[in-house]
């Protein structure tokens, strides 16, 4: 036996293993005191947010690699082990559910309405056309798949030159066709 290192024998393996059997936890049914828990609290350091030593101190890609290997290879992240096993996301059962549309959200809404104006430069012919928004106040009706083509937004100027040359070309085309 080497000094310092103590290897247990299958014997004494068996033997700590059968005096555990049928017993349970030393603590169970047994609860702390207020004037414990007290006590405990105040000798626990806080290392919540900043007081973190790791707090803002990012992870290297190797670190996440290690991590992400060792759960997998644990089983951490696999069926009912992963903490989003079972957990609704969108709808009535998620666990960030309000209860549907807040009056503010409605609010905040006509408020963004009332910024644009309404002056149509043509008539909605066909079911399925849709206003799209030029400018803040100048509207042509084109068809809902011409519209959705290009994802843009008047109020924060994002790709509305690209999706108003796509509208006049349609226009151009649409009405000069005729």
């Amino acid at each position: 036996m080497t000094r310092g290192k103590y290897i247990r024998t299958e014997k004494i393996k068996k033997k700590n293993s059968d005096s555990k059997k049928g017993k349970s936890n030393g603590c169970e049914g047994k609860h702390h005191s207020e004037k414990t828990k007290n006590l405990m609290s105040l000798n626990h350091p806080d290392v919540s947010g900043d007081k973190n030593p790791n707090y803002g101190k990012p992870r290297s890609d190797e670190i996440k690699l290690k991590i992400s290997k060792t759960k997998i290879e644990r089983g951490l992240s696999k069926g009912t082990n992963n903490s989003m096993y079972g957990v609704h996301i969108y709808g009535k059962d998620s666990p960030h559910w309000k209860g549907g549309k807040k009056l503010s959200n409605i609010r905040a809404a006509t408020k963004r309405r009332e910024l644009f104006g309404f002056i149509p430069l043509n008539n909605p012919e066909i079911d399925g056309w849709v206003g799209h928004h030029l400018d803040l106040n100048y509207v042509i009706f084109i068809p809902e798949e011409v519209h959705k083509s290009i994802y843009h937004s008047v109020t924060k100027n994002i790709n509305m030159d690209i999706i108003n040359d796509k509208v006049y070309e349609w226009f151009i085309e649409y009405y000069l066709k005729e």
